[in-house]
């Protein structure tokens, strides 16, 4: 058992590590239900059990979203922290998925990875579609301080994370900004 799992047990206060005190924040539940409809939208969807690994799952937001669009799927949630016994601890900053799946979708998570362009190309091996979020600079009004206060490693333009998704051989399907304007999530290919 993770020990923010045990905290949360606990009834204690969820850490502010990856800013998971925010957790209840209606704009993570916002990037969960966006996330849900680029998949459901995609062409597989619905033909077949979609094969999804949620990576930085956090509480799983996105499970509950995704199965009341999408009944065929097989959730897997992976997270560096884990905050229930069924998510695999993983980091993507030092592993590869090791596995197939139809669609990886990672929210709020490439914001504390260092090599972005690296970890793009290591998911573009295991998925067929990639749903991802990046808080773009373009909506802040100083990306340095908001950078620094969050413990992000990254902080992009929404034009240089789009070239780094179509450097990774991502090719974009959709990309929509989150109510908030702050954040933008892709679906690509």
């Amino acid at each position: 058992m993770s020990w923010l799992h045990r905290i949360i047990q606990r009834g204690k206060p969820v850490s502010n590590r990856f800013n998971l005190h925010e957790q209840d924040h209606e704009m993570w539940k916002d990037r969960a239900r966006i996330a849900a409809e680029m998949i459901a939208a995609l062409p597989d969807a619905g033909k077949a059990e979609l094969k999804i690994a949620d990576i930085g799952c956090g509480d799983q937001k996105l499970r509950e979203e995704i199965r009341t669009l999408v009944p065929a799927v097989s959730y897997h949630g992976f997270d560096l922290l884990p905050q229930s016994p069924e998510v695999a601890k993983f980091d993507i900053s030092r592993q590869p998925l090791g596995a197939r799946f139809d669609v990886a979708v990672l929210l709020g998570v490439l914001e504390y990875v260092a090599d972005v362009p690296g970890a793009l190309r290591s998911l573009r091996q295991d998925c067929r579609y990639l749903i991802v979020s990046h808080s773009v600079s373009d909506f802040r009004k100083n990306p340095r301080r908001s950078k620094r206060k969050l413990g992000w490693k990254t902080l992009m333009s929404e034009s240089d994370f789009t070239a780094c998704l179509e450097e990774a051989s991502f090719v974009i399907r959709e990309c929509r900004p989150t109510s908030n304007q702050r954040t933008v999530i892709w679906a690509c290919q």
